[in-house]
């Protein structure tokens, strides 16, 4: 299995608000515009869900699984090419 880690990055906003954003996935509503046309497809989402499709690659869905307020947001693949965990912490 292979790891792919990001560089730490300050964001210029409290903790809990950063949170409350990236733990409810409904709130994909709000960069939905932002990505470029032809990119995805068929996005939908729930608070605990979301899935899409990615010309040549298929259809990737990942859930919620661990939320730890103020802390920590940790999703899995459902369904994907490539399954991957992506863990975001604060």
């Amino acid at each position: 299995m292979t790891d792919f880690t990001s560089s730490i990055q300050q964001i210029p906003y409290d903790a809990d608000r950063v949170y409350a954003s990236l733990s409810d996935l409904n709130n994909l509503s709000k960069v939905q515009s932002n990505i470029p046309e032809g990119a995805i497809s068929e996005l939908t989402f729930t608070s605990d869900t979301c899935s899409f499709n990615v010309p040549n690659i298929g259809t990737i869905a990942l859930r919620i699984v661990e939320r730890e307020p103020a802390k920590t947001v940790k999703l899995v693949t459902e369904k994907s090419p490539v399954p991957f965990t992506c863990w975001i912490q604060l």
